[in-house]
């Protein structure tokens, strides 16, 4: 989860039980993203704190807090070794909904792809064909990522192999047959799902 273009210094404001603010790492339209270390472990991780949308009422901070805790639950019933894993979660003393996840060092899927010019087949290859692993193991649980593209995949190197890492199932979804009752009480009226430059035509 880490993009060098997006660092800055540490929100000295954020207050986590047995977690350290190290810096800021990424923000997207859901939440922003920091590097820090779990105290009682030195372990560094990603922690995600939500970031509500405009000026929230309470029937939208009702809403985007289910929302998040859905994203939790999403990564919760994924173990695979190419999609994030959830660590932790819970809330900051200003009552903001957060997830902890593995830190990974790398660069996204798009800043290498801009770094080389491209990719070569083979390495294309290599790296789709851990992302396709990792999307048949969240559709056997019925998630749906949703908002899939390069951006949302970071590359890190084993050796000579390339690793890649699905983030962010923000706006992912269960599949019909594994919906709650509570699904249309949590999805936003109103709202573009997704990337529309990597969205399905019919979406």
């Amino acid at each position: 989860m880490e993009n060098p273009s997006t660092k800055h210094t540490p929100n000295v404001d954020i207050e986590l039980e047995n977690y350290s603010i190290i810096e800021k790492i990424g923000e997207g339209g859901y939440g922003i993203v920091y590097k820090a270390k779990q105290i009682s472990t030195g372990q560094t991780v990603a922690i995600k704190i939500l970031k509500f949308k405009e000026i929230p009422d309470q029937k939208s901070i009702k809403q985007q807090i289910a929302r998040f805790d859905r994203e939790t639950k999403l990564c919760a019933e994924i173990n695979h070794p190419n999609i994030v894993k959830l660590l932790d979660k819970g809330f900051t003393a200003n009552q903001e909904p957060f997830a902890v996840f593995e830190y990974i060092s790398g660069q996204t899927l798009k800043d290498l792809i801009t770094l080389h010019n491209g990719l070569s087949a083979d390495e294309t290859g290599v790296l789709m064909g851990q992302v396709l692993d990792a999307l048949v193991a969240a559709h056997a649980k019925g998630i749906i990522h949703r908002d899939l593209k390069p951006h949302n995949i970071m590359v890190t190197q084993t050796g000579t192999r390339s690793h890649i890492k699905i983030l962010d199932f923000g706006i992912g979804i269960f599949t019909h047959d594994f919906r709650t009752d509570d699904y249309k009480d949590i999805t936003l009226t109103h709202e573009v799902i997704g990337t529309p430059a990597y969205s399905s035509p019919n979406s």
